[in-house]
């Protein structure tokens, strides 16, 4: 209950300065497409089908490039470091 009741406190700061800037960042497409190092859009193998799917798509798709798949969900990188890893060096790589 303490810390849903401290959570519950900080929401407002948090839809404030955390998602609403998410939801208002429209992405420079141009400059993206153009700049070096390329731009290589990620998703989680588990947020297929959420929302965040088409999100990510659609960006993609503005690039010209396919999402990059990434093991796990949102917190890949966490519960999948080491495959989550191969992944990240594979786009490094350029593979």
């Amino acid at each position: 209950a303490e810390t849903f009741a401290r959570v519950s406190g900080n929401f407002d700061y948090w839809l404030a300065h955390g998602m609403m800037p998410l939801d208002l960042y429209r992405p420079d497409v141009q400059v993206l497409r153009s700049g070096k190092p390329r731009v290589v859009v990620g998703l989680g193998e588990l947020s297929v089908g959420q929302s965040i799917e088409g999100m990510t798509r659609a960006l993609a798709d503005k690039l010209g490039s396919e999402p990059l798949f990434f093991p796990g969900d949102h917190f890949g990188f966490e519960a999948h470091a080491d495959t989550f890893a191969q992944t990240l060096h594979r786009a490094f790589s350029n593979e």
